[in-house]
């Protein structure tokens, strides 16, 4: 992924708060053909240190079955938008563009035991539950349910071994430009707007 020096990760943090806010990754891996292979999964976090990625495909989805010790990109995307030239002071000397974050981790995956199934998806569940005012969990479900649903996917985990973000968030800009663009973006009313517009001040604290 081709970075910028002034689009590099701001830190670590900022790549595991865009993996949680945003969960569903694009996983590549090479399929025996050679051509890449891609899916698109919710992931969560099992642990930071070393980082762990947790995740399930549909069985019946044939990418899992060459993914055992084999190594994967997965890719996430944050809040991401158009960035007209009409968002600047000056018109005339800006062109248009488009601003996002996101986070390539590479690692290695394992297939998942039956056993850990439940865990993985209980994991999974209450990540994306978690703050609703009358959340779900797996454990609700009828077990003859459940037990036909394990049989139908196949859970797996990724140790990551790199990670790699590009936060494209209009650092390069003059003194002042970016509250310009921060500004418009809020002032849309699109939600997408307003949260490319947060991302965009936390990477530039100077113009919020």
């Amino acid at each position: 992924m081709y970075i910028p020096a002034h689009n590099q990760l701001p830190d670590r943090e900022a790549a595991l708060r865009l993996i949680r806010d945003f969960p569903l990754g694009t996983i590549v891996s090479s399929a025996e053909n050679g051509r890449p292979f891609v899916s698109y999964l919710p992931f969560v976090i099992a642990d930071e240190t070393p980082l762990t990625l947790l995740g399930h495909f549909a069985r019946a989805n044939p990418q899992w079955k060459e993914l055992e010790g084999a190594e994967v990109l997965v890719a996430f995307h944050g809040a991401h938008g158009y960035i007209s030239p009409r968002f600047y002071a000056d018109r005339t000397r800006n062109v248009p563009t488009w601003n996002y974050s996101t986070v390539h981790c590479t690692g290695t995956v394992r297939l998942a035991a039956g056993d850990q199934t439940r865990p993985i998806l209980r994991r999974l569940v209450e990540h994306v539950e978690s703050g609703a005012p009358d959340s779900w969990s797996i454990d609700e479900l009828d077990d003859e349910y459940f037990d036909r649903l394990q049989k139908a996917i196949v859970a797996f985990s990724i140790g990551v071994t790199d990670v790699t973000a590009k936060f494209k968030l209009s650092q390069n800009k003059s003194d002042g430009e970016p509250q310009h663009l921060i500004r418009a973006l809020r002032a849309t009313g699109r939600e997408s707007d307003r949260l490319l517009a947060d991302d965009m001040a936390r990477a530039n604290p100077l113009s919020s």
